[in-house]
């Protein structure tokens, strides 16, 4: 008997949107300490009380173009210089991870500042994952 394995939603990709007031969805943090550097933006992101590493972090603009990106290192942390002379008004921070839920921080929350980022776990559906089909051949 063969099989025939089929692998449902197994990677979500997940669109960053706003809600229809133009607020971002927000993340779960807590402002740490100064940055070494008052145009920078230092992050520790984590889930679940553990570090991840390669968490996408990345500015966005008004429009939602990319302006410029990191992402998190062995410990969870990561560092998003902003350039000097770049209004932070309308600039949004966009964190995401593949399992967990994306969110934002408006940049001027957080410029100049150490911030640690809690990620959700993403919302499973309960189709998501692999079903082993049984495939007889032709008689």
């Amino acid at each position: 008997m063969k099989y025939i394995i089929i692998i449902l939603n197994l990677i979500s990709f997940t669109v960053f949107s706003q809600t229809d007031s133009g607020k971002a969805d927000t993340c779960q943090y807590e402002i740490l300490s100064e940055a070494a550097s008052k145009n920078t933006v230092e992050f520790v992101v984590y889930e679940n009380g553990e570090p991840l590493v390669g968490v996408n972090i990345v500015l966005l603009n008004r429009e939602s173009d990319t302006l410029k990106g990191t992402i998190s290192h062995v410990n969870g942390e990561a560092k998003l210089i902003i350039d000097n002379g770049m209004k932070i008004k309308d600039k949004t921070v966009r964190i995401s991870f593949i399992g967990s839920q994306p969110c934002s921080i408006y940049l001027s929350e957080i410029i100049g500042k150490k911030v640690s980022v809690k990620l959700k776990p993403e919302k499973k559906d309960k189709d998501d994952g692999v079903k082993i089909i049984p495939v007889q051949k032709g008689k």
